[in-house]
């Protein structure tokens, strides 16, 4: 073997050296960089709805801090993209149960939207018929009040009726003594059929009882 394909050969030997280290070092780097990252991909950190986008974000904040890492080697690039084609399996099923559980809160705001409506409906009915029974406690008062004033009225009337008949009573047995002590016997009998018209007028006044219903 010649002097240069010997060179060859430990140049090689060299780089391949260099190239492990490189990766060896990146890789240490890149495992503790994701410490935060894959304990809270094992503790289902990101098993939420908008964890894919929090899972995101942290991962971007690793690369950030490893590119920030100086003196990777001739490998930094090539650990990092392994690094983060390690990831995808994680990511996707991260962005997967983020859609499920996004379209499940989605699901549980609607029947909590229905949920309230109705409930919203209930009381607008409640308070519907409550004024409605308001209302009719109101009328049903006020009728009464009329019924009251009315019956009230009435009742004056027919006592003022009744003393008016009591009067023209008391004056016709008045006229009647007067006849009879006059020797007017036809007129005075005549008049005693006035007289008991008037008492049977106030009998029956005097029985009557307004009442309206």
């Amino acid at each position: 073997m010649s002097l240069q394909e010997q060179l060859d050969v430990e140049l090689s030997k060299l780089c391949a050296a260099n190239e492990q280290a490189s990766h060896d070092r990146c890789q240490a780097v890149l495992l503790e960089l994701s410490g935060d990252l894959e304990a809270h991909i094992g503790s289902g950190t990101y098993a939420v709805p908008g964890g894919y986008q929090r899972y995101l974000d942290e991962r971007q904040r690793v690369v950030e801090q490893y590119q920030e890492v100086s003196r990777k080697g001739l490998m930094a690039v090539s650990a990092l993209q392994e690094f983060l084609r390690s990831q995808d399996a994680v990511a996707d099923t991260i962005r997967q149960a983020d859609q499920s559980l996004s379209e499940h809160d989605k699901e549980l705001a609607g029947q909590q939207a229905r949920t309230e409506a109705a409930e919203h409906e209930v009381a607008a009915q409640r308070m519907a018929q409550e004024a409605a029974e308001q209302r009719r406690q109101e009328a049903k008062r006020s009728q009464a009040g009329h019924v009251q004033q009315l019956e009230a009225r009435l009742e004056t009337e027919r006592q003022q009726l009744l003393a008016e008949h009591q009067r023209a009573l008391d004056h016709k047995l008045k006229e009647q003594e007067r006849l009879l002590h006059q020797g007017f016997q036809h007129q005075a009998e005549q008049l005693r059929a006035e007289i008991r018209g008037l008492q049977r007028q106030i009998s029956q006044s005097r029985r009557q009882t307004c009442v309206l219903f």
